[in-house]
């Protein structure tokens, strides 16, 4: 299987007083620096990040992997246009070069907002579907934070979020997420997807999976996940309270053989 990978990460507060420019995404902050190509995959070696563990399962899947780009920048204020159109420019200039492909693996976080977009992650998706077309799979891994409109998770073919907060987890989420992508390329075709969207906000220290009701709530999930339930990803997303844009709020969504099973999930 052919397969392209990018990364394009950012929690915005749109309270914040402090852009996410250009600089703030080549340093990384507590990320890894802005890396292309093969860069990308010796940076993410041993990293806790999703990237990571789509890598990993990359290897042990036999993928022939095309890294693009991955950004990241630490949580702030809206990412600039400039900075925004520079990475998603690259990353679908990366696409367009790659040449044939099975399928597309994005690190994403799910609360990107940009100055001149609201819903930087369906921006991004919408960009990627344009360039390889609706045969092509793609699979999202994504923070447990984020603001997920029913268009972006319906624009991909899998979105597959943390399910740990603190998070511990984002290696693990991308090795899962490439795992749902690796089942929809050899199956030849995609899941019915469910979506359920809140009309709450959940203040972020409630959002911890290290005490009640988060801990239960997630430990659901992977019970939820069972060939005999047909379900093949599950997540529950609590949203980024700081980012003032109509979809902020925690969303639970379902991909799955059959609508009925991912419905009932």
């Amino acid at each position: 299987m052919r397969v392209a990978l990018a990364g394009f990460l950012h929690e915005t507060n749109t309270f914040a007083p402090v852009p996410a420019d250009l600089a703030a995404f080549e340093t990384g902050g507590g990320y890894i620096p802005m890396s292309r190509g093969e860069d990308l995959v010796r940076r993410s070696e041993g990293v806790n990040l999703g990237s990571a563990g789509a890598l990993a399962a990359a290897r042990r899947l036999d993928w022939d992997i095309v890294p693009i780009l991955w950004a990241g920048a630490i949580p702030s204020a809206a990412v600039s246009e400039e900075a925004f159109e520079q990475i998603a420019g690259e990353i679908l200039a990366g696409l367009a070069e790659a040449g044939p492909l099975d399928g597309v693996f994005l690190d994403l976080h799910g609360a990107m907002v940009a100055d001149h977009i609201d819903d930087g992650e369906l921006e991004i998706a919408r960009r990627v579907r344009d360039a390889v077309g609706s045969d092509v799979p793609i699979v999202a891994a994504l923070d447990l934070h984020g603001n997920i409109s029913e268009e972006f998770a319906r624009c991909v073919d899998g979105l597959v979020g943390f399910r740990t907060y603190p998070h511990v987890d984002m290696a693990e989420t991308g090795t899962r997420a490439a795992e749902l992508l690796h089942r929809m390329m050899s199956d030849g075709r995609s899941p019915a997807c469910a979506f359920r969207q809140m009309g709450y906000l959940v203040p972020i220290p409630f959002q911890t999976t290290d005490a009640e009701p988060g801990r239960g709530l997630y430990a659901e999930l992977a019970k939820i996940e069972t060939e005999e339930s047909g379900v093949l990803a599950a997540s529950l997303f609590m949203g980024f309270p700081a980012a003032d844009i109509p979809d902020c709020g925690p969303t639970a969504i379902v991909y799955a053989e059959t609508a009925e099973a991912a419905e009932r999930a």
